[in-house]
Parts: C-alpha cells; sequence; structure tokens
C-alpha cells in the first residue's frame, strides 16, 4: 500500500475540496430549511389561542395550549437548525480558505448534523418533520434524503479523521 502523499502542506486535497462545497450547499438547505421551520413554529404558536372544538353533546374542548406549546417546540428546533446552518456556511468558507479550525469544524458540524439526520428519521412525523424538512427532506417524518445527507457527512467525518491528504492540507501532520 502507498503511503505517500500527493498534497504539500498548504494546498488543498480534493476531498477537501469537494467536502466544502458539500458543506456549503447542505448548510445553505440547513439554513434556508431553519427559516421556513422557524416562521412555521411562531405561525402555530400564534394560531394556538384560537382553536376549540364543539364535541357532539356539545362540549366546548380547548386545543390552544397544545398547538401554542408545539409550535414553541418547533421554533426551538428551528433556532436550532439556523445555528447549525451558520456553522456548516463557516465551516465551508473556512475549508475553502484552509483554515485551521475547519478541519475540527467539519468533523463537529457534520456529526452534529449526523444526530439530527437520524432523529428526523426516527421521531417520525410530529417534530421529525420539522426536523426533516430543515435537513433536506420532505417535511414527513422519515425520508430518503433524512438518510443520505446523514450517511454523506459520516464518510466525511471519516475521510478527514483517516485521510493523510486531508490532514495535510488543513496542516494536522
Amino acid at each position: 500500500m502507498n503511503t505517500t502523499s500527493t498534497v504539500a502542506p498548504g494546498q488543498n486535497s480534493v476531498i477537501g475540496v469537494l467536502a466544502s462545497i458539500y458543506t456549503l450547499v447542505l448548510g445553505l438547505i440547513t439554513f434556508c430549511g431553519s427559516l421556513a421551520v422557524v416562521g412555521l413554529g411562531g405561525l402555530t404558536s400564534s394560531l394556538g389561542g384560537a382553536g376549540s372544538i364543539v364535541t357532539s353533546n356539545g362540549q366546548r374542548v380547548d386545543l390552544g395550549s397544545g398547538v401554542s406549546a408545539a409550535g414553541g417546540i418547533v421554533t426551538i428546533i428551528g433556532i436550532a437548525l439556523l445555528v447549525i446552518g451558520v456553522a456548516l456556511l463557516a465551516v465551508a468558507i473556512g475549508g475553502f480558505m484552509r483554515k485551521s479550525w475547519a478541519y475540527m469544524g467539519t468533523i463537529v458540524a457534520h456529526g452534529i448534523y449526523m444526530v439530527l439526520g437520524i432523529l428526523s428519521a426516527l421521531v417520525g412525523p410530529a417534530a421529525g418533520s420539522a426536523i426533516n424538512t430543515a435537513v433536506g427532506g420532505t417535511g414527513g417524518g422519515f425520508s430518503i434524503t433524512s438518510l443520505i445527507f446523514p450517511a454523506i457527512s459520516l464518510i466525511i467525518v471519516v475521510l478527514f479523521l483517516t485521510n493523510a491528504d486531508v490532514k495535510r492540507s488543513f496542516g494536522r501532520v
């Protein structure tokens, strides 16, 4: 097995550039999706006070508190995803500039993204659809994209941890 590196210190590796491009696209998708989730959470919270139904026996049942609480949770999820989207964008730009902090930032950001993607697949249609929408899915709980994007993130993390060219290009070797 050939262990010699083809990348001089300070030069970009192909894996590093491709990871930065993917991270930039993923960051844009997550950022834009999180804005939609934050808006949806705010809208749901504001509509919570208007929700009540009358049952067949004439009793009024208030649905407002549950809807408001769900809207608040969705807003919190959206804000968390907004932070992750900004982090992915920052790490992508740092990766293009070969900043030393971008190496560990890429590993951490993609690790968090993997956890969120897996949670969106497991949680189901409730809060999972909000997470799934913001991380590139279709919004219905489980989708194939909720597995593909985290799988690509896993590959990036493994390559960043094991590939000598990537480490050398970020000045880690």
